[in-house]
């Protein structure tokens, strides 16, 4: 787990953006310190765990 804290710290500090996905529930403080954002459209998307995904 510490090797993935740090890839993702190490990203973020070269200005990747990380997202939580299907979060809901779990950010938390130590994922906000991370750099770890959400995004409600990607949330929007994970909710919906199939065909309903897709608008037409």
């Amino acid at each position: 787990m510490d090797v993935l804290k740090s890839n993702i710290q190490e990203a973020v500090k070269n200005g990747a953006k990380v997202y939580a996905v299907a979060a809901k529930g779990s950010y938390d403080d130590e994922m906000k310190a991370f750099g770890i954002t959400v995004d409600p459209k990607i949330e929007e998307y994970y909710q919906n765990c199939g065909v309903e995904n897709f608008k037409i």
